[in-house]
């Protein structure tokens, strides 16, 4: 391990000296990567954690809501419950609509007042129908996003992924399950764009 030397006012963190860090020498393995530009030079989890808290996962600050709220499966999750709450709102929606009236009106009466049903209706089908994109949109993207291991694979092969973008050229470098969740997501929201 090499040792840097910090001036006293970097070394400086919330009122406390913090020790001079130290960096993770670059060394052959399945625990480490060199980078392409051949730097071998990777900040440990010793030199983030007093900077960054919850770079270190034995930090009380990684354990709260928020950074469990951030994991992919707990997004997806949240994610697949606004789906399957719109889907339950439709269906409760079709199947009140047929049993109330024994045709297709929704309203007969004055035409003000029709109005202002019709024009309920649409705005709470646009909150439903934005929800939904908004849910398979975020869904696309999380299940398009590589993972570190997918990275790290990716830079041992001389290949870069997009990050923080979404990006149909990282679906060569994810996982199996996730690009076939992906198309599946294409593929049935495609129509709503179209509705």
């Amino acid at each position: 391990m090499e040792l840097i030397e910090i001036d006293p006012l970097t070394r400086k963190a919330r009122g406390a000296l913090i020790p001079a860090p130290q960096i993770a020498e670059s060394r052959s393995g399945s625990d480490s990567i060199t980078p392409i530009g051949g730097l071998g030079i990777f900040a440990s989890r010793e030199l983030l954690s007093p900077f960054i808290p919850k770079a270190d996962p034995e930090h009380p600050l990684s354990r709260t809501f928020g950074v469990w709220h951030a994991k992919l499966n707990v997004l997806l999750l949240q994610a697949c419950i606004v789906s399957s709450l719109v889907l339950i709102l439709n269906i409760a929606g079709t199947i009140l609509m047929n049993v109330n009236s024994g045709n297709s009106q929704i309203f007969h009466g004055d035409c003000r007042i029709s109005a202002k049903i019709s024009s309920g209706l649409h705005v709470l089908i646009n909150i439903l129908s934005t929800l939904l994109l908004n849910a398979s949109n975020f869904s696309m993207q999380l299940l398009a996003a590589p993972s570190r291991a997918e990275v790290d694979a990716a830079h041992q092969t001389q290949n870069w992924l997009d990050i923080g973008v979404p990006s149909l050229r990282n679906l060569k470098h994810i996982a199996k399950c996730r690009r076939l969740l992906w198309w599946t997501l294409v593929v049935f929201s495609t129509p709503l764009h179209f509705l």
